[in-house]
């Protein structure tokens, strides 16, 4: 799974589009997901539903892209492991996007292997046991190093939200806060 889908795909277990099904749907996005709640229904039943996303070939990169890296080999150990733990050294601290492909280009979720982690929090492992041949392939990965926010001055902290008993989050929105501390926050750039 990429980690910035730019679309999403929902059909039902049987291959009805969910635009097709009559329900509706609390959350249909690549950025969030797909949610489809009973309690939304007439009849109280959701559909099971299956998703697919489309995975951009290069991710976008809101700074510049790190050189790539090939620490490790799964000829040499478990797997081929290429973590942030394990290149923190090399790279920035927190990327915001991460690209992995194997030595000769083949990007990681084309390649059939199951893959522990490809993420900006983990970076990127995948196990030899997982495999049907018991052999990852060599990865190598490279990290989206963004730049740093110019920033004239920094607000006070807000917290106008909590999560309590009965509540799913804790929510902190821009919106909100900015109508409810109107002088005390700047308002939002107009594109």
């Amino acid at each position: 799974m990429c980690t910035d889908p730019s679309a999403i795909q929902v059909q039902t277990l049987d291959g009805i589009p969910a635009e097709d099904t009559g329900e509706i749907f609390l959350h249909y996005s690549p950025d969030i997901g797909f949610v489809c709640r009973m309690a939304d229904q007439p009849d109280n039943t959701c559909f099971d539903y299956q998703v697919r996303y489309c995975c951009p070939a290069n991710p976008p990169c809101d700074g510049e892209w790190s050189q790539w890296f090939d620490e490790d080999s799964p000829e040499e150990g478990i797997g081929d492991l290429e973590t942030l733990a394990t290149l923190c050294e090399k790279t920035c601290k927190r990327p915001s996007a991460i690209q992995a492909q194997t030595i000769d280009t083949i990007l990681a979720e084309l390649t059939g292997d199951v893959l522990l982690s490809n993420d900006i929090i983990n970076g990127f492992a995948c196990l030899n046991e997982e495999q049907d041949d018991e052999k990852c392939e060599d990865y190598k990965v490279r990290f989206c190093c963004p730049e740093q926010p110019d920033c004239d001055k920094w607000t006070e902290w807000f917290n106008t939200d909590e999560p309590c008993e009965g509540s799913d989050a804790d929510r902190e929105i821009t919106a909100v806060i900015q109508d409810e501390y109107p002088n005390e926050i700047c308002c939002r750039r107009q594109p």
